[in-house]
């Protein structure tokens, strides 16, 4: 009888993290992490030997044969289809396709449209600053209500939000979170002091980043509290979150069950520098974007570069505010 990746009972949880199933897969199809086995069942050819050299039973040989397939845990957080069972099936659901990824995309896009066009109409530009201020706040609330719809509506085939875009709460060991911690911080310090030297680099040789359309965050929300207030929810909390959820949950996912890790983080990389439709800042956001795909594809869940962007985003606000009160 011909072994399928079928027959395999995958255990994150009583993985010791040894390694050797890695080293005997032939073809590369297995990769263990911090609290996941992922199989690529397209390039899994049942030999078994992983399950050979497994001590801790996390890799296991599936005995009953008519049982529901068990689908392993990818870095993302969700679960991916053993690639046997029908989409539609008790229990399964299918992962994030292409066409699904496109439709995000497309949304993000004609949200981003609408909302620039908003901003940088004459009515808005006509209004008293306070009534300015108020009407700006909305319009960038429902950017992100706009974009936030449709991934409530597929998330229903998913499984649910959270299994949906891998924000499930996961318990593990202290110095797991205590090494995310550390890649989070020392990502956040390397991608800023990039931007940095980015930016005084281009400056040197005269591009000067372009004015914003409706100004910078100040003049966006107002430079008092209720201003600050403002800036730190849409700015630090909800944008970070819609962001990380298209761009390092959907297309990441997508991209990387299609061509690959290294492929699907620099195209999701790539997609998030020219989402800022600035071609100044398209460098600086593209190796944010790196980093942010990298922690998404090598930790366990979207949580490490959700908590990386709105720090991220966290010391503009923070720079922002503090240079208007000076």
């Amino acid at each position: 009888m011909t072994r399928t990746p079928a027959r395999l009972k995958l255990s994150p949880e009583l993985c010791d993290h040894c390694g050797k199933c890695m080293e005997r897969c032939e073809t590369g199809a297995l990769k263990v992490g911090v609290s996941y086995i992922y199989v690529d069942w397209r390039k899994c050819g049942g030999c078994l030997a992983c399950v050979k050299v497994c001590k801790s039973n996390a890799i296991q040989e599936r005995v009953t044969h008519s049982a529901p397939q068990r689908r392993s845990t990818t870095p993302s957080g969700r679960r991916k289809s053993s690639g046997r069972a029908a989409p539609g099936k008790s229990g399964e659901h299918p992962g994030w396709t292409l066409q699904e990824a496109a439709i995000v995309l497309a949304v993000v896009l004609l949200a981003f449209v609408a909302k620039d066009a908003a901003l940088t109409s004459s009515f808005v530009g006509g209004l008293s600053r306070s009534m300015g201020i108020f009407l700006r706040a909305v319009v960038l609330g429902l950017f992100y209500v706009v974009q936030l719809l449709p991934l409530l509506v597929l998330a229903r085939r998913h499984g649910g939000f959270a299994p949906a875009y891998g924000l499930e709460r996961r318990e593990g060991p202290w110095w797991r979170v205590v090494v995310t911690t550390g890649f989070v911080l020392g990502l956040l310090i390397i991608t800023r002091l990039f931007t940095a030297f980015y930016g005084a680099l281009v400056q040197y040789f005269g591009w000067s980043p372009p004015a914003a359309a409706a100004g910078d965050l100040t003049d966006v929300f107002g430079g008092g509290s209720a201003g600050l207030v403002l800036a730190v929810l849409l700015v630090v909390f909800v944008g970070p979150l819609i962001e990380e959820i298209v761009f390092r949950s959907v297309l990441l996912s997508a991209f990387r069950e299609r061509w690959g890790d290294w492929a699907a983080i620099l195209l999701s990389a790539s997609l998030f520098g020219l989402y800022h439709f600035s071609a100044w800042m398209f460098l600086p956001a593209f190796a944010l974007g790196v980093a942010l795909g990298w922690l998404a594809n090598s930790r366990e869940g979207l949580w490490p570069p959700l908590v990386l962007h709105a720090l991220y985003n966290g010391v503009a606000v923070a720079a922002a505010f503090y240079v208007a009160a000076a």
